[in-house]
């Protein structure tokens, strides 16, 4: 075993209140002394704490100090190396933890971290029967302790109520002897021993249902007691030829399928061509209606311009023809002379000597109408 020792220098519980929540101590043997209940054992008890109790504080050293304070230090050193130690029960997210030189470990990682440091070879061993289905436990720091640390209420026995295989474990591990009486390959072969021993229940399990579940679903013949190679290679055979079979009539079917399906979709292809055909000489009578309908539109179109012009035309001779009315011939057109219509009524015209029906006259020339 490794000749490296671990030595406490000092002990500090914060808030610190006065000059006893601070202990120096020297290497070798230290003695606390003071009057009954002065607090000699809540010191060692709070020691205790800080070297790992995975108990919350309240039951490593009592309500009263656990609410009194928030932390306990502890100051070590491994031969050369030096360590601060401290829990803070009070501090979010602080109170399962050890802070070791300000770095956070989990309380019960606490145990390997310890025994690394002091050379101490981590060990498992077996609580009773190695094949039974718990694992084997670690030996940590703490049941290596409880032969260091002794509370006064149990000095009675050996370590404080540890059981008898745990002093075993202890013993030889400070004895240097525990890694040869627990070797590594040892809890390994026990593991793989207790593997196989599962597999082969679990194989025997497995086969029985098997077996009950075939006879009860698959009813084969070839299986009467239990499943062999054999009945199930025979099984597999027969399977397969009722499997060929389902897959030719299956092939069957599919082509029948295959053929209706061709020929309803001929006949469905045929009376959608004609129907196209239909549809199509219906667009075509269609579109030569609607052609007949613009050109007759646009004939209509010029009949109605032609009318609206010829009676703008009207309305303008019309309007031309009143205006004229009522001009009077009172010169020649030939000589230029005035005209002197003879006296009394005439049938004759007095210029052209044409006859016509005079309806009226009017003075100075009136208007004449119904020329004959």
């Amino acid at each position: 075993m490794s000749s490296k020792t671990l030595i406490i220098t000092r002990m500090l519980r914060s808030p610190q209140r006065d000059p006893d929540d601070e202990l120096f101590l020297k290497p070798g043997v230290n003695l606390l002394v003071g009057a009954k209940d002065a607090g000699k054992t809540k010191w060692l008890s709070m020691l205790d704490y800080a070297m790992g109790d995975t108990d919350p504080p309240e039951k490593s050293f009592g309500e009263d100090l656990a609410v009194k304070y928030d932390s306990i230090l502890i100051e070590a050193q491994i031969d050369s190396e030096r360590l601060q130690i401290e829990r803070r029960w009070k501090e979010e997210g602080a109170r399962t933890k050890v802070m070791v030189n300000g770095a956070s470990i989990p309380a019960h990682d606490f145990s390997a971290f310890l025994l690394k440091r002091l050379g101490i070879p981590l060990v498992h061993f077996p609580k009773g029967n190695p094949y039974m289905e718990r694992g084997w436990p670690e030996l940590s720091w703490r049941m290596l302790l409880r032969h260091v640390y002794r509370q006064e209420m149990f000095w009675s026995d050996f370590a404080d109520q540890q059981p008898a295989v745990e002093q075993h474990a202890c013993l030889a591990q400070f004895l240097d002897v525990a890694s040869k009486i627990f070797p590594e390959k040892y809890g390994e072969l026990v593991a793989k021993e207790k593997e196989l021993q599962k597999l082969e229940a679990e194989r025997e399990a497995f086969l029985n249902a098997l077996g009950d579940i075939t006879r009860e679903l698959l009813n084969q013949q070839e299986i009467t007691v239990t499943v062999t190679p054999d009945s199930v290679a025979a099984s597999i055979d027969r399977l397969s030829q009722e499997l060929d079979q389902i897959r030719n009539r299956r092939q069957g079917l599919l082509q029948e399928f295959n053929q209706q399906q061709a020929v309803v979709q001929q006949t469905q292809f045929e009376s959608l061509k004609q129907r196209l055909a239909r549809i199509e000489a219906e667009r075509d009578a269609l579109v030569r209606n609607r052609e007949k309908t613009r050109k007759r539109e646009q004939e209509l179109a010029g009949y109605r311009q032609s009318l609206l012009a010829e009676v703008d035309r009207l309305g303008r001779a019309s309007a031309s023809t009143e205006t004229l009315a009522d001009l009077k011939v009172t010169h020649c057109p030939v000589c230029d002379q005035a005209l002197h219509p003879p006296a009394g009524a005439s049938s004759h015209c007095f210029l052209c000597r044409q006859t016509f029906r005079l309806r009226h006259l009017l003075s100075g020339g009136g208007k004449q109408a119904d020329a004959v």
